[in-house]
């Protein structure tokens, strides 16, 4: 089995010191499979990197000025080659679960 949770920053506050310790607990007692994914980083980075198989954090939705610029000239080219990198990545690991 395996579980993608998805959270909003790996920072030293509630929700994300309750995932963490799930995580650690799923590690030690189960044989599933964890991957995280965060919307923004944060000083805990470390720590769920070694209770899970994979950490993500999303790509900055600004992108600069060179790829807003081949945004505008061709869509079809930016779609292509920088769009959406990590929802490809991510939807080709087949998880059990996402919470």
């Amino acid at each position: 089995m395996k579980i993608l949770f998805i959270s909003h920053e790996a920072s030293r506050t509630g929700a994300p010191f309750v995932l963490l310790h799930l995580c650690k607990w799923l590690k030690e007692n189960t044989n599933v499979k964890i991957d995280v994914l965060f919307l923004s980083d944060g000083p805990m980075l470390s720590e769920f990197k070694q209770c899970s198989e994979s950490t993500f954090i999303k790509e900055s939705p600004h992108p600069g000025y060179l790829k807003r610029a081949i945004r505008k000239i061709s869509p079809s080219f930016y779609n292509q080659y920088f769009g959406n990198k990590q929802v490809k990545k991510l939807s080709g690991n087949n998880y059990s679960a996402i919470y």
